[in-house]
């Protein structure tokens, strides 16, 4: 059966990444994170339980469940519908029976009234999503069996485990009507076209950097100072595992150096020779994709002393490892040069230097690095990786509209030139 073949095509697609260590898929093809690798092993898991299990997750599972989500969908846009008839009439009905004028004269704050309308739309809003789904789901057990109604299937423990479909599917449709952002990708930088131009003209720089812990740090900072994130010039340093920089001029992320292509890293090559670099590509010693380790994962501080917990590399500083001082004071002295390279981007204009990211723990790594760069400004340690925090953040800025919602539309290739 052709669901059955699906269930094969897709296991063997994953095996194949986990087998190369690559993740297809886009221009170039990317190692894969443990992270990513642990989730294909979740999808294989869970691919071989449904073909063992193909009595439950047959062709009669596949139509029920996609007649639910069409009569799901359908329902969606009734509650919409629902909504606005609601949210209309709480302030109609006041006006017509003149209880507004109570309101409006009643001890109570605007912003109290509005906050409690809120929440009772967002009620009644929860509770018709979860009726529409029970009637959803009862009626798509009635037409084609409750027993071809598939449980989801999810991965703890290293074991497939089942959660009933009528669970599941609440779930989902609850979180379904709460809004969703991608807020601060990598690729968040709005660099102009003089950044983007290199030497050779099949190759443009993009921003690429890390950008959600970076500005976080930086719209932090701005506000201990009682100033505006806008307001100010800043050169924000993420020392993690990657380490990347990046220019914000008055609120925009004008320039930034990647994690491949400046300073070297506890697993990052950096940049190197280009010309040694090409011949130790045709080597024939390597693969693309071992080559494609040296710079991501097995480079830099790895490559040199066989770590990257940088914990252990100063252990091993303190007990007179002068191998480890010397890669050490390296990494410090281009991290520093990279500063100083961006710096001039600001033509010298720059109100504070950031170093963040978990590496910030580090007080010898920032003492290195401030001893050489604080000419330039003021540095300023906020160490660690705080991305949860910062998503948080972004998201209320976007709810309470201090930031603009974009909406990010992926071209057409017949569109892109």
């Amino acid at each position: 059966a052709s669901y059955l073949m699906s269930y094969i095509i897709d296991k063997n697609a994953n095996q194949q990444m986990l087998d190369s260590g690559l993740a297809a898929g886009g221009e170039l093809p990317r190692i894969l994170t443990e992270e990513r690798k642990e989730i294909l092993q979740n999808s294989n898991k869970i691919l071989e339980y449904k073909f063992e299990k193909r009595n439950i997750y047959g062709e009669k599972s596949m139509y029920a469940v996609m007649a639910n989500y069409y009569t799901g969908t359908v329902a969606r846009y009734g509650l919409i519908v629902l909504l606005i008839l609601i949210a209309g009439s709480s302030v109609s009905q006041e006006l017509a029976t003149g209880s507004i004028k109570s309101l409006i004269i009643a001890p109570v704050k605007r912003w109290k009234i509005f906050i409690a309308k809120l929440f009772s739309i967002i009620t009644w809003m929860l509770a018709a999503s979860v009726a529409l789904t029970l009637f959803s789901i009862l009626g798509t057990g009635f037409a084609f069996g409750f027993e071809n109604l598939p449980p989801y299937l999810y991965v703890s423990g290293g074991n497939v485990a089942e959660m009933p479909f009528f669970v599941a599917k609440i779930l989902v449709d609850l979180v379904q009507n709460i809004p969703a952002f991608f807020y601060d990708a990598v690729t968040s930088g709005e660099l102009p076209e003089i950044a983007r131009i290199t030497g050779i003209p099949e190759i443009t720089r993009r921003s690429f950097c890390h950008v959600l812990n970076s500005r976080a740090m930086a719209i932090k900072y701005a506000n201990e100072q009682g100033k505006r994130y806008e307001d100010l010039n800043l050169i924000v340093a993420h020392l993690g595992g990657g380490i990347s920089l990046s220019v914000h001029e008055h609120g925009h992320i004008v320039d930034s150096v990647g994690d491949d292509d400046g300073q070297f890293s506890p697993e990052r090559s950096g940049s190197v020779p280009q010309l040694e670099l090409i011949n130790l590509c045709y080597s024939g010693k390597y693969t693309k994709a071992e080559m494609q380790k040296k710079i991501r994962g097995r480079g830099g501080m790895f490559a040199h002393l066989g770590t990257s917990d940088c914990r252990e590399i100063e252990k091993r500083i303190q007990n007179g490892d002068e191998k480890a001082r010397q890669v050490f004071d390296a990494q410090a002295y281009q991290i520093a040069k990279t500063i100083g390279l961006l710096s001039i981007v600001l033509k010298g204009n720059c109100d504070a230097i950031i170093l963040t990211g978990g590496l910030a723990y580090s007080k010898l790594l920032t003492d290195e690095v401030r001893d050489y760069v604080q000419f330039i400004a003021p540095v300023v340690i906020m160490p660690g990786e705080n991305e949860m925090e910062a998503l948080a953040d972004g998201g209320l800025r976007l709810l309470d509209g201090e930031e603009p919602i974009n909406e990010y539309i992926i071209p057409k290739k017949e569109d892109i030139i």
